[in-house]
């Protein structure tokens, strides 16, 4: 069997195990052993220091990017199922995190934001940013927006819903 027919098929078996009403703790199991299967690290938790390194450092690379640069990243590639399939595992994984080990948040968030930076613009990139902006005010009051002076990197004025 192919690879992406291995991805498919686990991907089935993923949603089939987690259509009915397990507990959150089988939910997440399963998904950590599908991330494992597609040769994914386990979530780092948050004490860790290389993961706070990690975040310091991809704030940085987001702060130097425009707005513009941002929002016209190039499209990834339609037929890259396992880019699509693991984005939306990870994405998952964040919502049965939040109410199980939500400790573990920050490094699958980091690692969405990496994954978006590094192939470009997926359905679940605006999934990213926000899981990623979300670590980044709650945990480490760092990131793209400054609370403290109510500073907003990407402007909302200009924007459809905003004006």
């Amino acid at each position: 069997m192919s690879s992406i027919a291995n991805i498919l098929l686990l991907l089935m078996i993923y949603h089939m195990l987690t259509s009915y009403s397990y507990p959150y703790v089988n939910q997440r199991e399963s998904i950590l052993k599908l991330l494992n299967e597609l040769g994914e690290d386990p979530p780092r938790v948050m004490g860790d220091s290389t993961l706070k390194a990690d975040i310091d450092t991809m704030n940085q690379l987001l702060q130097c990017q425009s707005n513009e640069s941002l929002l016209n990243m190039h499209r990834h590639q339609a037929n890259n199922k396992k880019l699509a399939t693991l984005l939306r595992l990870y994405a998952d994984l964040i919502l049965v995190l939040h109410y199980s080990k939500n400790h573990l948040i920050a490094s699958v968030a980091l690692k969405m934001i990496e994954i978006t930076m590094k192939n470009g613009l997926t359905p679940a990139a605006p999934l990213s940013f926000a899981y990623y902006g979300e670590i980044c005010i709650n945990v480490w009051s760092l990131g793209l927006f400054n609370v403290s002076r109510g500073e907003r990197r990407l402007p909302l004025k200009g924007l459809p819903l905003f004006d």
